[in-house]
């Protein structure tokens, strides 16, 4: 700000500038009439000086105006942070500020009654790790218990600031409606009709009366709604909080059920579809549906439970799968197919990565009957990396064959919106080989259906069928007629039943021996398919140096290897495994490639290996299944022991 003094000094130094000035140009010039340039001199002076006070006076005016300004700019500030500051610190959400070391700077009321003081100063990391560990992770959201109390945390990073809101008494009401929710069941006595129609009235009624009392028991016994329906069907209506009792104690009732089948000698176990969302009656129906279906194509004897956000659960099959197939829903079913060929412009088969013979049988028969139904038809196999056995196969499926092709974009190309896409020997997305399309789709399958199956048009899936080539010769018996099957067909179709029954030891029923019939009828080669399944030399020493390797650990074999191995070694190593006297089950574990870790297991029927492997995310069936994962060999070995201790110690 220039004061009066300052302008003083500069009027002072203007004149002295302007005298020194006159002197000099006087001095020098001498000039005729010094009166008037003396009085021009001093006007120059004067207007000079009024000039600098004008501007002064100005200046002086404006400064006033901003000193007013911002005084009344600093109150309204003042106001405004002592008001923003009043709002922050009763607003129903704790704030905290950090700096970039993650100290706190700041922090509401709220939060200060929250942690009992204000901790300004305090890195964060003493007040919560976790909320620490979020922080520097840059987790914009995430929950937090502070005095069990449940917070909703949000990092703003921009600007260092942290806010929480109590969410309490939300969880709170959230739990009790989630507790309240509705659950719909249906439980299915399997087998109940056909095993009950052998018997006379009189025991009928009372072996009848003895599974609907132990199921009526379980239901009072638990406090679930139930309603029988059909003679084997009951509706089961229940909350989410009793869904999760039963969740804890796996469905005691498949085992009280399981008992009394043991005394009657029955072949009549339970399965149940289980479902909780927060969808119409409706639309639980049909999520209902598609549980039951899958209990129904896992063998039965289980449990399935669709909780919406969640993975599907199972519970419980631990009996061997009762056939329910028969020659009507084989017909049906041969007629429906049958139908969706002819109405297609083209077929287009697909199988598992890593084809097997089964695999290859089923396509071979099937693209048979497209051939006789005069449809174009192309075969996606991925072969390139097939092993020595599989070689030989596929060497025998070029020669009948000229449709084959392990290039999926040539699928890709060959593909209309009106081709038929069927599935055969897989109904796992994961480890599908080939184009998931929006065309028509049937699946074929033996293996047990799960969470990634394969959306499909229909779906055949019978999992206590030896093989999908089983599957497919019962279908080609109904037309037989018109079928032209040649020899190689027949025995490559056989090769897939032998490999997947380890020459008709396990997994075989009396329509296996009749599928193998048909084939031999239709020309198969029972001696070109042992020749086509011979190791070679170098095969038949590792599958022995891995024996010699093996260990009995509590009534199972296990062996690791942390070679690289083929998973048809693998299988081959644990069939042989088997052959150990007072061993329930058998494992092998070996390397597929650098990354990738396989188990093979098998057993008699006391152990199902299935589930077993399940826990590791494989699958397959009772008595074979198997599971590939990425670990390394002595990690698998590890687990494989706990899930062994696990089932050993709940008998």
């Amino acid at each position: 700000m220039i004061t009066l003094n300052k302008l003083t000094l500069r009027i002072i130094t203007i004149s002295a500038l302007q005298l020194i000035l006159f002197l000099g140009y006087y001095y020098f010039s001498r000039p005729n009439n010094a009166f008037i340039y003396i009085v021009f001199s001093l006007f120059v002076n004067a207007f000079i000086v009024a000039t600098v006070i004008w501007i002064n006076n100005c200046g002086k005016s404006q400064v006033k105006w901003l000193e007013i300004k911002l005084t009344q700019l600093y109150e309204i500030t003042h106001n405004l942070n002592k008001s923003t500051e009043i709002y922050l610190n009763n607003l129903p959400i704790g704030i905290m500020a950090i700096n970039k070391d993650k100290k706190i700077v700041w922090i509401n009321n709220i939060l200060e009654n929250i942690l009992d003081g204000s901790f300004v100063g305090t890195h964060i990391e003493l007040i919560s790790r976790e909320l620490y560990q979020n922080i520097n992770d840059s987790i914009e959201q995430f929950e937090i218990m502070f005095k069990e109390e449940e917070f909703l945390t949000s990092y703003n990073e921009e600007y260092d600031v942290i806010y929480f809101e109590r969410v309490t008494d939300l969880k709170n009401l959230e739990n009790k409606y989630l507790e309240r929710r509705l659950v719909l069941g249906q439980l299915i006595l399997d087998n109940f009709s056909e095993s009950l129609s052998k018997l006379d009235v009189e025991k009928r009624a009372k072996i009848q009366s003895e599974y609907f009392s132990e199921i009526g028991k379980w239901a009072e016994k638990k406090q679930i709604y139930l309603k029988g329906f059909a003679t084997d069907k009951f509706l089961l209506l229940m909350d989410y909080q009793k869904l999760q009792e039963l969740i804890k104690e796996e469905f005691e009732v498949l085992d009280e059920v399981r008992k009394i089948s043991v005394q009657t000698k029955l072949q009549i176990t339970v399965s149940i579809g289980l479902v909780c969302f927060d969808k119409p009656v409706l639309e639980l129906q049909e999520k209902l549906d598609e549980c039951v279906d899958i209990a129904y194509e896992r063998g039965g004897d289980q449990v399935i439970v669709n909780i919406q956000g969640e993975q599907l659960k199972y519970f419980g099959g631990e009996s061997q799968a009762q056939s329910k197939r028969s020659r009507i829903r084989s017909r049906v079913f041969a007629g429906q197919l049958t139908g969706m060929i002819e109405s297609a412009s083209k077929v287009v088969f697909l199988t598992h990565k890593s084809p097997d013979q089964d695999g290859i049988g089923g396509i071979v028969g099937l693209d048979s009957l497209c051939k006789s139904l005069g449809k174009e038809s192309m075969i996606l196999l991925d072969y390139i990396k097939s092993d020595e056995s599989m070689k030989r196969i596929l060497k025998l499926l070029f020669e009948v064959k000229n449709n084959i092709t392990a290039k999926v974009d040539v699928i890709e190309d060959f593909i209309d919106k009106d081709t038929l896409i069927i599935v055969v020997d897989v109904n796992n997305l994961n480890i599908l080989y080939g184009p998931v399309k929006e065309n028509k789709t049937v699946v074929i399958d033996h293996h047990r259906r799960s969470e990634n199956s394969i959306k499909s048009d229909v779906l055949y899936v019978e999992p206590y069928v030896s093989s999908s080539t089983e599957i497919v010769v019962e279908i080609l018996m109904f037309h037989e007629s018109n079928l032209q099957i040649t020899p190689l067909e027949a025995t490559l179709m056989l090769a897939g039943i032998v490999v997947d029954t380890s020459n008709f030891f396990l997994r075989t029923g009396a329509r296996t021996y009749n599928a193998a019939s048909f084939l031999r009828l239709n020309g198969a080669d029972n001696v070109k398919v042992k020749m086509l399944l011979r190791d070679s030399y170098q095969r038949f020493s590792e599958l022995n140096n891995l024996l010699t390797t093996s260990e009995v650990y509590k009534n199972f074999a296990i062996i690791k290897s942390e070679e690289h191995i083929s998973s048809v070694l693998l299988a081959k190593t644990c069939e042989e495994l088997l052959m150990i006297d007072s061993v329930d089950a058998t494992f092998v574990i070996g390397k597929l490639n650098d990354t990738i870790v396989g188990i093979s297991a098998r057993s008699f029927g006391e152990i199902n290996v299935q589930l077993l492997m399940e826990e590791f995310g494989g699958g397959g069936h009772f008595t074979s299944a198997a599971c590939q994962i990425e670990s390394t060999v002595e990690e698998m070995y590890e687990k494989l022991k706990e899930v062994l201790n696990t089932l050993m110690s709940e008998g």
